[in-house]
């Protein structure tokens, strides 16, 4: 069954805050080069100016052409449901660890997805891998989705519930549930993003047996 249209326009929205949300993440300290840097002392210092640099590569997705014409019209609906339908949840969340703006358009386009519900359990674990510090991809090197970007998806796929005839993964949803509350809980992260995880697992327990 074809997502509802009314999630094409929510898929705007999310990309459109996803998109001040990376921007956020990628922001360091403006001041930090006007700064002497502090001198390396010591052997662990050594150490660490002798290791290796990490080795990043170029996502394939940014030549694949279902990736382009969504990268190209990151404000169209249709584009977004194309790519959503053509690639499926699973697809989508791999593309979440190129980071930058295959993440952006990948939690974009995950509401969209035919079995979107899929994604919740895999959502949630980088939700708390972002929790923990998780902030750039390991295998291109550009800024990995935001804790609230993934948590703002979390929500809308819950609010939407399953559709005739998805199959949703029981393990997924309850480790979802298992995350969403423990960061509900967590009074170390702001009270908006604590009220994102806190609506996303109630919108899921809605769902009833």
């Amino acid at each position: 069954m074809t997502p509802g249209r009314s999630f094409g326009s929510r898929a705007i929205a999310l990309l459109c805050l996803f998109s001040s949300h990376f921007a956020l993440a990628g922001c360091g300290d403006k001041g930090s080069g006007d700064r002497a840097a502090a001198p390396l002392a010591g052997p662990s210092a050594s150490a660490s100016a002798h290791a290796p640099l990490p080795t990043y590569t170029k996502s394939r997705r940014l030549t694949e052409a279902r990736y382009v014409r969504a990268l190209g019209a990151e404000d169209d609906r249709l584009e977004l449901e194309r790519l959503a339908l053509d690639a499926g949840a699973d697809e989508l969340v791999d593309a979440l660890d190129d980071g930058g703006a295959l993440a952006r358009v990948a939690l974009a386009a995950l509401p969209l997805a035919e079995d979107g519900l899929g994604a919740l359990g895999p959502l949630t674990d980088r939700a708390q891998a972002a929790r923990k510090g998780a902030s750039t991809s390991a295998r291109t090197g550009e800024a990995s989705a935001p804790l609230d970007a993934l948590l703002e998806t979390t929500r809308t796929l819950a609010e939407r519930g399953p559709e005739d005839r998805e199959v949703v993964d029981p393990d997924g949803v309850g480790r979802a549930l298992r995350t969403l509350d423990g960061l509900a809980k967590d009074e170390a992260l702001p009270a908006v993003t604590r009220a994102l995880a806190a609506d996303a697992a109630r919108a899921i327990r809605a769902w009833g047996p």
